[in-house]
């Protein structure tokens, strides 16, 4: 259990400085795909790094350098108050506070587990018991019971369908078309499980929210690519007040209206060299 509580506090540090170059350098960048990808990598590298076995290759190198100069390494042995002990935190912590860490932990990862169960179960309800119309690559359904406007990988739904003309579904569903096209359902799926597994610590939930931003900002100015902006952010602003409720899903009417209708009437400048430069160097 120590291993995994090490783990664990290894990935959030390295979540933190990910997130930390994140904000200083991309956050106000216009290359959406790219930022996502960095999101990502950031994710995949604090997961995989602390389980790479660092520790065992400086020994087998320590092992190799006495065996050539014909010196014999000894243990680290750190000293406190007469005390001996291989580790400050076996010393520091004992088997009681371990015990209740581990208690605590599994604990939170139940109700959080729990609670992704139970958002996948509604949402598949919705998705496996409406009728749905083929649409490209993608399946449809509308529905006038509920105001949601979401994507779920392939499955498209639109509640409140009687309140658009034809042109402003068609804009909706490029939206979500982009989504799906783009697997943007999948990046939510992985936050929501690391959620579960890094329930205590807000910075997954901070990821979640700055990929949900790319997603957005992504299909947003690629939808506007073929209709006129203006027109597009009067509908954004007109379902901006509507709540689709299913967070596992990609929502045309987010809660991020302000910013994306900022977004589109930004300028895009090309990211300045020196801030690809600054993240190859982390």
């Amino acid at each position: 259990m120590k291993s995994l509580m090490y783990f664990l506090a290894e990935s959030n540090i390295y979540l933190a400085v990910f997130l930390i170059f994140f904000i200083l350098l991309l956050r106000n960048e216009s290359n959406f795909r790219f930022n996502r990808f960095f999101l990502l990598f950031s994710i995949i590298c604090s997961i995989v790094v602390p389980l790479l076995p660092l520790e065992t290759a400086n020994i087998s190198s320590m092992a190799n350098v006495s065996g050539s100069s014909g010196l014999n390494w000894l243990p680290e042995v750190v000293v406190f108050a007469g005390k001996q002990s291989s580790n400050y935190f076996d010393w520091m912590i004992n088997a009681e506070v371990w015990t209740t860490l581990t208690i605590v932990y599994f604990v939170g990862l139940t109700v959080f587990l729990a609670l992704f169960t139970t958002r996948l179960y509604k949402l598949l309800q919705v998705i496996l018991g409406s009728e749905t119309y083929r649409w490209k690559n993608c399946r449809v359904t509308e529905s006038d019971k509920s105001q949601a406007l979401f994507s779920f990988f392939n499955f498209i739904h639109i509640g409140g369908a009687t309140d658009f003309t034809d042109e402003e579904k068609q804009k909706v569903l490029d939206h979500e078309k982009i989504h799906s096209d783009h697997f943007h359902t999948a990046d939510l799926v992985l936050t929501d499980l690391l959620i579960i597994f890094f329930w205590f610590n807000p910075l997954i939930r901070l990821y979640k929210k700055k990929l949900i931003q790319q997603h957005e900002f992504e299909a947003d100015s690629r939808t506007v690519e073929n209709n006129e902006v203006n027109d597009y952010c009067n509908l954004l602003a007109r379902v901006a007040l509507t709540s689709a409720g299913f967070t596992l899903a990609n929502h045309f009417n987010n809660s991020l209206t302000i910013k994306r209708i900022k977004m589109m009437q930004t300028v895009k400048n090309k990211m300045n060299n020196w801030k690809i430069a600054g993240l190859i160097m982390i």
